[in-house]
């Protein structure tokens, strides 16, 4: 068997066409949509979305990159920028959940959602995340109708 790493670099050799007819040899649908993920956090809060992102896992010399998923439900409240003293929006109340798309090894369902602690990332990586949900939290606030 062919080393992951070896895997991951075929696959970005290969050309879109030659690539298509790979999956359709071994029976995916690369038309296929990714599962629908449950949502399990309450969506009661004003401000929802996802985003998506990819983790590579490396162990025993070998890595895996894995599509993953941050899906939040956020309110906005004001705050105050430390370095300008000026009024902001700033994330209140809060509810994120943190999925990876893995193969399941069976033909049906050929990929699932898994749920992954926030803790398997390294603490910067959270810290962007955070922040790219509050730049959405922020760009959907603003491109709401005034006076609701």
């Amino acid at each position: 068997m062919l080393p992951t790493y070896m895997q991951q670099e075929l696959m970005r050799r290969l050309s879109p066409e030659r690539a298509l007819v790979m999956a359709k040899s071994v029976g995916l649908d690369p038309a296929s949509q990714p599962p629908a993920l449950d949502r399990q956090i309450d969506t009661r809060l004003k401000f929802n979305g996802s985003i998506e992102f990819v983790a590579t896992i490396c162990c025993q010399d070998d890595a895996l990159s894995v599509p993953c998923r941050l899906t939040f439900s956020v309110d906005l409240i004001d705050g105050e920028d430390a370095e300008t003293g000026e009024l902001i929006r700033v994330v209140g109340e809060a509810h994120q959940t943190l999925h990876a798309l893995i193969p399941t090894g069976e033909k049906q369902p050929v990929f699932e959602w898994v749920s992954i602690p926030h803790r398997l990332l390294p603490s910067a990586a959270i810290a962007k995340l955070d922040d790219k949900v509050e730049e959405l939290a922020r760009i959907m606030e603003d491109s709401r109708p005034r006076g609701r």
